[in-house]
């Protein structure tokens, strides 16, 4: 499950991975179907590649919760 935080429901799961770094809405989200990579799409006009394989923990608790960076961004072009 994908959701972002101006969600007006209850959530009922443990957040696994935060993916920080898009400028604007997330509109679209990809995931490879053998890879551990995913594809988000912005309203900021760029797509991010993420590896959910390489995260590094957002800070030192018990909590599983991790902050990754893209691994590549491609921008709009004009």
């Amino acid at each position: 499950i994908t959701t972002n935080d101006s969600s007006d429901f209850r959530k009922t799961w443990n957040i696994k991975y935060v993916l920080r770094s898009h400028l604007d809405g997330i509109r679209c989200v990809t995931f490879h179907p053998v890879e551990s990579v995913v594809i988000t799409g912005s309203e900021d006009r760029t797509l991010k590649l993420w590896n959910l394989e390489k995260s590094a923990v957002l800070r030192k608790s018990t909590s599983t919760t991790q902050d990754l960076e893209p691994i590549y961004t491609f921008r709009r072009h004009t």
